[in-house]
């Protein structure tokens, strides 16, 4: 039980870490990159508090550069389909996690959970701090869904 605390606890501060991460790679004066490595780093320290180490997971890391498309033309805005597919790309940023503990149950729950919400809360989240800030948390909080069998 004790330990079930510890790790939520680690992964609300981790989630609010990565949505730090995100608006502040996003901001006009941050630091681009910060979004990507960010979340990718966040991803496999939230995923080896919850399943521990593997050396699949530096993919992870990888895999997390996509976190810097949105699918749009140059220019227009995007809409709630570009977020759809924005959403599926996150959900499978933690593929060789999944795929090495074999969480394709709680993978597939995320990924019903996961697009939906980042769909919705970009389409309808006006405000850009909590827009941005509100996908690295989602990505993160997220996580002990995988835990589904």
């Amino acid at each position: 039980m004790f330990l079930l605390i510890v790790r939520s606890i680690s992964t609300i501060i981790l989630a609010a870490f990565c949505g730090w991460c995100w608006r502040f790679g996003g901001s006009s004066n941050g630091i681009r990159w910060v979004r990507e490595a960010g979340t990718g780093l966040t991803l496999i320290l939230c995923i080896t508090l919850w399943w521990g180490w593997s050396y699949w997971y530096v993919l992870i890391f990888g895999a997390s550069w996509i976190e810097s498309t949105y699918f749009k033309s140059k220019g227009s805005d995007a809409k709630w389909y570009n977020w759809a597919l924005c959403g599926l790309l996150y959900a499978l940023i933690p593929l060789p996690a999944i795929i090495v503990h074999g969480l394709w149950v709680g993978f597939a729950w995320r990924t019903i959970i996961l697009v939906p919400i980042i769909t919705l809360w970009r389409t309808f989240q006006g405000n850009v701090q909590w827009s941005e800030s509100g996908v690295g948390v989602w990505q993160i909080i997220t996580l002990p869904l995988l835990l589904i069998h």
